[in-house]
């Protein structure tokens, strides 16, 4: 993706060339196309980051063997975005990892 910048006459900058973009950058032209001044912008909400920000702690906690911690993520994930299958699959493998099985030395 190549970024300029044109202004009101239909000058524009040299083109910057942005190598490979991905959700993490997806800010990269903001200051550019925002009629705020510099120092308006103190934050940039990111919901599909933050989401997979989550969904990586929630796969470290289950990895860690935190299944309890790992459940509780996969619960507030699937609270949020609940139309996907990856967070109620990983959710109901929690739940099983975190439940009693009928083999456990526990339930005879």
């Amino acid at each position: 993706m190549y970024l300029t910048y044109i202004d009101e006459q239909g000058n524009s900058s040299p083109a910057i060339l942005i190598d490979s973009p991905d959700c993490r950058q997806r800010a990269v032209n903001l200051p550019e196309f925002v009629n705020i001044p510099a120092n308006g912008l103190m934050k940039i909400d990111t919901p599909a980051v933050d989401m997979y920000a989550q969904f990586d702690r929630a796969v470290e906690l289950a990895e860690a063997g935190q299944d309890a911690a790992a459940t509780l993520e996969w619960e507030k994930l699937a609270a949020s975005n609940p139309d996907d299958a990856r967070i109620h699959n990983n959710l109901g493998a929690a739940l099983i990892r975190t439940s009693t099985s009928p083999c456990d030395s526990r339930a005879r």
